[in-house]
């Protein structure tokens, strides 16, 4: 039985924890994991060099194991190596043929490639099996492809089912208020970062993303003071310098751009 561990991410990572494999020796086994949990945990911080040398050394030590090239993959898709990313996803796919999890993680790929219709056609497959633990992340990548293609509609419709599978899901709630200031109806789109805000408190992404929604409601001021709370509750991180930058351009009139994606 695999051990499941949910990772925030762009494009939010499940991964599994194997049984070891036979062709590495107890001693690497154990070595192997732990820098497999240590690259794991870099990962999660932000620290991708970091991650990169530990789930290296991880995959040295046990290159067996689907679930190191896995998030291998991700560390190099998030360090923009993408030739490497493709080639970690394929080989836990070669090892596991039934590791649904990479197709999700190939689709996610394939959006930072710019591919939508391969981002389309790799979700599909996620979705297809039927013990898939999380379709709404599928769903939700599926949803960005259609953005990518200028469909919102379909967009919607893939955000929506995706809703219906999990309606905890807090950054699906983000991606839908996206897709509803696309076609100006900024008010439900509000009404979907306080959903997610609700549902994640403590994410700094989603407080960015209500500050972003208050401000596209013309609500300059509360817009203002939420990027204030941000800075003074995370005080460093991604968030905090779009929140800084946000608070100057609403001070000098400047229209303020969308938060990068979550």
């Amino acid at each position: 039985m695999r051990q499941a561990v949910l990772f925030s991410f762009s494009v939010s990572l499940l991964v599994f924890f194997a049984g070891a494999c036979a062709h590495s020796s107890k001693k690497e086994q154990v070595q192997s994991q732990n820098y497999f949990e240590l690259g794991q945990s870099l990962l999660l911080e932000g620290d991708l060099p970091g991650s990169l040398s530990a789930l290296e050394k991880a995959r040295e030590l046990n290159p067996d194991k689907a679930d190191i090239h896995l998030v291998l993959g991700v560390a190099y898709m998030r360090s923009s190596y993408y030739p490497q990313s493709e080639a970690s996803f394929r080989k836990a796919l070669e090892l596991d043929p039934q590791f649904t999890e990479v197709w999700n993680n190939l689709a996610a790929l394939e959006l930072k490639r710019k591919q939508p219709e391969k981002a389309i056609e790799y979700a599909n497959k996620a979705l297809k099996e039927p013990t898939y633990a999380t379709p709404e992340m599928a769903l939700a990548n599926r949803a960005r492809a259609y953005i990518q293609k200028n469909q919102y509609k379909k967009a919607r419709q893939s955000v929506d089912e995706a809703l219906s599978r999990n309606p905890n899901a807090c950054q699906v709630h983000l991606l839908k208020s996206k897709i509803l200031n696309h076609s100006a109806e900024y008010e439900k789109a509000f009404e979907q970062t306080q959903m997610a805000e609700a549902i994640c408190e403590s994410s700094p992404s989603v407080a960015l993303w209500v500050a972003y929604s208050l401000y596209l409601n013309g609500r300059r001021s509360a817009a203002e003071k939420k990027y204030q709370s941000i800075i003074k509750k995370y005080k460093v991180g991604t968030e905090v310098e779009q929140s800084q930058e946000a608070i100057r351009m609403l001070r000098d009139k400047v229209p303020l751009h969308e938060p990068l994606e979550w």
